[in-house]
């Protein structure tokens, strides 16, 4: 309501009364509703006497605050104080009630479905009105997955699993913001999965620990030197799981191990742990050497005491052997047999 006189003060004075003037005239009711910058004067009596000097003061008077404002229905986890509702306005201060009653503690603990009720306070005037909040506590269940989840290297978190609906990601188990899902996962590290259900997220949230797999290229020759029409199997490596082979270092298609190796050529080898392959490759670089072969008639006459001097074929460097499969040439000078 409106202030009045009986809302005026003095420090000190007996059986004080209050005037419209600072001589004369009646005293003022004490619910006499006071008018802003009015002047109003004080008296007091002692043993019957009355001060003839009175106590001058001019009333500033504010405007009776409105309510604060906010949303009307906000939702917390199980546990939170009142001070984490938000509304509008100055000097806050919560009831229980609509009106009357005294003011709650910030630490009140929420109740759910619980009606709240809030004032603000302008230039020491307390609202009248009140806004009210009701509270609804969130129960919705944390997200289910594996705590320890193998991803491959460079994956995002995009590729992390956890069962629930509208998941989130986040760094902490609690409070910070969502991760944006090409956030690329970090090895041992921990990420956190709510679940949003009916526009309530969880309080509590999975923890996941990131288990990433190696970037390692295999291991083996860099150079490779053939002297007949080589494939792609004939590409050996000391060690690594699931080879594969590319003409490009990075991107592109494997090739079939049938596939014809080129003079001159780069090749490049990944390998694949589990479901991962490597981004990393190993370089190497071929090189594929075909002599010629060997021309001249497949029998051949000769006089008696002839060497493999004798016989007639083309080629450079010629080198014989004296079967198909030794690997030891045999003289010129050897007789014919």
């Amino acid at each position: 309501g409106s202030a009045t006189i009986a809302d005026l003060h003095v420090t000190s004075g007996t059986n004080v009364q209050w005037y419209a003037q600072a001589t004369g005239g009646s005293a003022l009711a004490t619910n006499t509703v006071l008018v802003n910058k009015g002047h109003y004067y004080a008296s007091q009596t002692i043993a019957g006497c009355e001060s003839l000097v009175r106590f001058h003061v001019m009333a500033s008077v504010s405007a009776v605050p409105s309510a604060p404002t906010g949303f009307d229905a906000q939702n917390f986890c199980p546990g939170t104080a009142l001070s984490a509702v938000e509304v509008e306005g100055t000097n806050i201060k919560w009831y229980a009630a609509a009106s009357g009653g005294s003011p709650l503690t910030p630490g009140t603990v929420l109740v759910n479905n619980t009606h709240y009720f809030a004032s603000q306070t302008v230039n020491g005037c307390e609202s009248a009105a009140r806004f009210e909040v009701t509270v609804a506590l969130n129960n919705t269940a944390t997200p289910t997955g594996t705590a320890s989840q193998t991803v491959c290297f460079n994956s995002t978190i995009s590729n992390l699993s956890a069962t629930g609906t509208n998941i989130k990601w986040y760094s902490a188990p609690t409070g910070g913001s969502p991760l944006a899902v090409g956030t690329v996962v970090v090895d041992q590290q921990y990420y956190y999965a709510s679940q949003t259900v009916s526009s309530l997220e969880s309080c509590t949230r999975l923890a996941v620990k990131a288990n990433v797999t190696s970037n390692t290229p295999p291991t083996g020759g860099t150079y490779y030197e053939f002297c007949f029409p080589a494939t792609v199997a004939s590409l050996y490596l000391e060690s690594g799981t699931n080879i594969k082979w590319y003409t490009t270092a990075s991107g592109g298609s494997p090739l079939s191990s049938s596939t014809l190796l080129v003079h001159g050529t780069h090749y490049y080898a990944s390998q694949t742990i589990g479901s991962c392959e490597t981004t990393a490759r190993l370089e190497a670089f071929v090189l594929v050497n075909l002599t010629p072969k060997v021309v001249g008639d497949e029998v051949q006459h000769r006089c008696p005491g002839s060497t493999l001097a004798n016989l007639s074929v083309t080629g450079p460097n010629i080198k014989w052997y004296a079967t198909l499969f030794d690997t030891t040439p045999i003289p010129d000078s050897t007789p014919l047999a």
